[in-house]
């Protein structure tokens, strides 16, 4: 063996301050040089060389370059100013609405044809404990859907209209 010294996988990752898979995808990658393998107790052991480990510290803490700030233009440039307007009043009919969980965007609550739970007691200032029990008792139509109730608006609307 050569008179480099050597590091194994777990000595790197505690060195990096990093997980022994990043470690492994920092190899994969050729960040940590020429990795060679020894005859270990329970087979190959991957070592690396402590200079590559040291030069690949000095590159995870350098701070970061500050991002070049790229010139400010209008997003529908690239359009014909006739159909400008109407894509970018488009693209805001789209975004009109609130945030869903998922990240994307939806209709409102009002718009909605089929309301969750949540939705439901935001629409009616009904607790979601009263209107489960609503569901339960059959004074509210509902079905469970995935992991929760779904309500159509008509039914919730009949069942309003009763209190």
């Amino acid at each position: 063996m050569d008179d480099k010294k050597t590091m194994d996988k777990k000595t790197v990752a505690a060195a990096l301050s990093i997980t022994t898979r990043q470690v492994e995808t920092y190899a994969s990658k050729g960040r940590l040089g020429e990795v060679t393998y020894i005859r270990g107790r329970t087979g190959r052991q991957a070592m690396y060389d402590e200079a590559e480990v040291s030069r690949l510290k000095g590159e995870l803490e350098a701070p970061d370059r500050p991002l070049a700030l790229m010139p400010r233009t209008d997003a529908a440039s690239w359009l014909p100013s006739a159909d400008r307007e109407r894509f970018i009043a488009a693209l805001e009919a789209l975004t009109k609405g609130t945030k869903r969980r998922g990240g994307g965007f939806g209709a409102s609550v009002g718009e909605k044809i089929i309301l969750t739970l949540d939705d439901a007691a935001a629409l009616t200032s009904l607790s979601k404990h009263t209107l489960r029990e609503k569901i339960k008792a059959g004074k509210l139509k509902a079905r469970i859907i995935g992991r929760g109730y779904k309500i159509k608006r008509v039914d919730l609307d009949a069942f309003a209209a009763e209190l």
